[in-house]
């Protein structure tokens, strides 16, 4: 983290100026500094069931910093940003069970309505990296309020247009710029306002959230859009929903983004002083800065649109540039891309399977299509969140800070992501061959004779449902595993704590993306759709296996180039023991 500039001899700052620093996510108030009249204190640790924990990151005395808001202020704050990204996950299933309506109504084929949602998501992509930069100097609130009214500024527009393609896209990709800055930066947000011990459940939480409107979306779309005012409907409820969640980010989202000490300048304490003192820092704190003024009026001042400006920190933003080739970025990203990519491209394509000859479903049948899926992934998501919280041993490195920390090393992350491959690949063959042989004609010969086989006659939505909603468990479990591991490979104190998942994340949404458009020229009219599944199975096999093995024998050497391209030589990661070599000594298999 860029340190703050040592002030000048023989000068001093008013106390509660705003001082310019070169810092990603936090802004310095001066309410910190050395001279006359300062304390040092020492570290500050937890209370009540945390009691002992070392508090990571260390709290300053202000009290604008985000980690000393009271509780109600942090859970406010939480339930804004979750509606936030639900309202994000409904934007991006908003025209599942209607993009057969969408072909039709502007006479495109299929894979142009099918755009409406990849191109966004590819313009999501874009701006979601971009927003760190910017976040670096207006602060996120600014641009949480910006995008907010952008997305529904563009969706009044949209609901009204009924032939115009173009003009329908552009309000698509408007809303893609828009919500691809709250997917990178509220759980940045969290960060900000929860301590490391306090990190995991909220994560975790908002996980479930997004992923719950993601694939539930659907099922009360697909209602909506039956109405006689159409897709339209949908539209205009769901700009109700992000009138609400506007005003809560007015309202309830307050700047997070705050400069403290770095843990450099924190001192250790012995357990026997820890019980004798206060909890506290080593730190200068000017007994100036306590607030002078109510609580209520700071409040309200924490609430203005664009709380401070920040100089562009070129190192930091180097760092992001970098992680887009990092090979745990890159290896992550080819172990999860394809049946991640899949289930969401193939959710874009039900509609071209079943909303015609012979299915022919009607929105509201598509929509009930994702009723087990939604149910899977979220139970999926939660069984492995369990399970990782089990499997896991807390960090041994420090006796407080990291005891209620859960690592997540490489080998439960590879096991993990194994499981969801072996489920997801399981529904993505069953559903491919189960779905093709109900909606394309095959030739029999009997006798001599040749018959075609009547499709649609026999196929069970259920079955449909719950196939495919093991693809999309399969391929939600696979991503919470990538995520976990790369979310761990670097220091959380370090500035470029998220460079690594926001690059994996910037790349997937380009895949996802690129797999949306590309889906319903792969599989046609069905009659290619045991090939496509075919070959996409073959490639998450070969590269889960490669990237695996890759690991298992590389692994102290991908870690080494991740830190040599983000600056962190020296900077161990915090979950770096792990995957230890069998012994090949006196064996055949010796090391190079």
């Amino acid at each position: 983290m860029a340190s703050r500039p040592p002030a000048m001899p023989g000068k001093s700052r008013p106390n509660n100026s705003i001082s310019v620093i070169k810092n990603t996510h936090r802004v310095y108030d001066g309410s910190q500094r050395s001279g006359p009249g300062a304390t040092t204190k020492r570290k500050k640790y937890g209370t009540g069931r945390y009691a002992g924990i070392e508090l990571e990151p260390q709290p300053s005395d202000s009290a604008q910093d985000p980690l000393n808001w009271a509780q109600w202020k942090k859970e406010l704050f939480f339930l804004s940003i979750c509606m936030a990204g639900s309202i994000v996950g409904v934007f991006k299933t908003l025209f599942v069970s209607v993009n057969g309506v969408l072909a039709t109504q502007f006479s495109v084929s299929y894979t142009a309505a099918a755009a409406f949602t990849g191109v966004p998501i590819l313009a999501a992509a874009l701006s979601g990296f971009g927003a760190t930069f910017l976040a670096q100097m207006w602060g996120k609130r600014s641009i949480y309020l910006v995008s907010a009214l952008l997305m529904l500024g563009a969706s009044l527009v949209n609901m009204n247009i009924e032939q115009n393609y173009a003009a329908f896209m552009v309000t698509r990709i408007l809303q893609g710029l828009g919500w691809g800055t709250f997917e990178t930066l509220l759980t940045v947000s969290i960060r900000d306002i929860f301590f490391v011990h306090e990190r995991n459940l909220r994560m975790n939480l908002y996980s479930l959230v997004v992923i719950a409107s993601f694939w539930g979306a659907p099922i009360l779309g697909g209602f909506i859009s039956q109405s006689k005012g159409g897709f339209s409907d949908q539209i205009m409820y769901l700009n109700l929903g992000q009138t609400v969640s506007i005003l809560l980010l007015i309202l309830a989202t307050p700047e997070t983004s705050f400069d403290r000490p770095s843990p450099s300048s924190i001192s250790t304490t012995s357990s026997h002083s820890r019980s004798q003192t206060s909890t506290s820092i080593t730190t200068t704190v000017s007994t100036n800065a306590l607030p002078t003024t109510s609580p209520s009026k700071r409040y309200l001042k924490s609430l203005h649109p664009m709380p401070y400006i920040q100089i562009f920190d070129k190192a930091e933003a180097i760092n992001a540039i970098k992680a887009l080739i990092a090979p745990s970025t890159i290896l992550i990203l080819l172990l999860t891309m394809p049946l991640v990519a899949t289930s969401v491209a193939v959710a874009q394509s039900l509609a071209l399977l079943f909303s015609g000859n012979p299915i022919f479903l009607f929105p509201t049948g598509l929509g009930y299509l994702f009723v087990i899926p939604a149910v899977l992934a979220v139970l999926g998501y939660t069984f492995i969140w369990l399970v990782s919280r089990h499997a896991e041993q807390p960090s041994s490195s420090s006796s407080s800070s990291s005891s209620s920390q859960v690592q997540f090393s490489l080998s439960h992350a590879l096991s993990f992501a194994g499981a969801g491959i072996m489920i997801g690949i399981t529904g993505l063959l069953s559903f491919g061959i189960y779905a093709a042989s109900n909606i394309v004609s095959e030739a029999i010969d009997l006798g001599g004779e040749i018959y075609l086989t009547t499709p649609g006659a026999d196929i069970s939505l259920s079955v449909v449902s719950l196939l495919f909603g093991m693809l999309v468990a399969g391929a939600t479990m696979l991503e919470f595993a990538g995520v976990g591991y790369i979310s761990s490979q670097v220091p959380d104190s370090s500035p470029s704590s998220t460079a690594l998942p926001l690059a994996y994340q910037t790349l997937q949404n380009i895949f996802i993306g690129g797999f949306i458009l590309a889906m319903p020229s792969w599989i046609g009219d069905g009659s290619e759709l045991r090939n496509t599944v075919l070959a996409i199975t073959i490639v998450q096999i070969l590269l889960g296996g490669t990237v695996a093995a890759i690991y298992w024998v590389k692994r102290e050497s991908i870690v080494a180039v991740d830190a040599r391209l983000l600056g962190l030589d020296g900077k161990k990661a915090p979950y770096s023991k792990d995957l230890k070599r069998w012994d090949t000594q006196n064996s055949f298999m010796e090391d190079a």
